[in-house]
């Protein structure tokens, strides 16, 4: 529980220095996701692990954060279909799925992230999200190899 407050408060940190110098655009986010602020969201569950929605402008700082491999850190990223990628985070014990999207000219990385690495490296859940985040948006995910 401990672990999980500490994760919860560090993603907001993070999110509310993103929030102070852009905005993260107005999206509709599935209606399981509860807001957090700051283009946080969660996915409570009592269950499984936790689930987290995270929208952040797409800039050089997050760039290199989301598609960089870090060995140091423990963060390995993946391809996988439709220009999205799965990353596993050793360090803080996360996974998940993210794409980068394209609105009125601003770039947003959409981030849907399990609270703990499974067993079986198995992202259907977050890419799961990552689908129904587009359909409800119209949104298809770009390449970050034209960025």
């Amino acid at each position: 529980m401990f672990k999980k407050i500490i994760f919860i408060i560090f993603i907001c940190l993070i999110s509310v220095g993103a929030v102070v110098a852009e905005d993260v655009g107005n999206f509709d986010v599935p209606s399981q996701f509860d807001d957090l602020g700051g283009g946080v969201f969660i996915l409570q569950s009592f269950m499984d692990s936790d689930q987290y929605l995270t929208i952040v402008p797409f800039d050089d700082y997050y760039k290199a954060d989301y598609l960089i491999n870090d060995s140091s850190d423990g963060y390995f990223i993946f391809p996988n279909k439709n220009n999205t990628f799965n990353y596993v985070q050793k360090s803080v014990n996360e996974q998940g799925s993210f794409e980068i999207v394209e609105v009125d000219g601003n770039k947003y990385i959409i981030d849907f992230s399990d609270d703990e690495i499974n067993s079986n490296n198995d992202f259907t859940n977050t890419h799961k999200w990552l689908v129904e985040f587009n359909k409800l948006n119209n949104l298809t995910a770009i390449n970050p190899a034209t960025l």
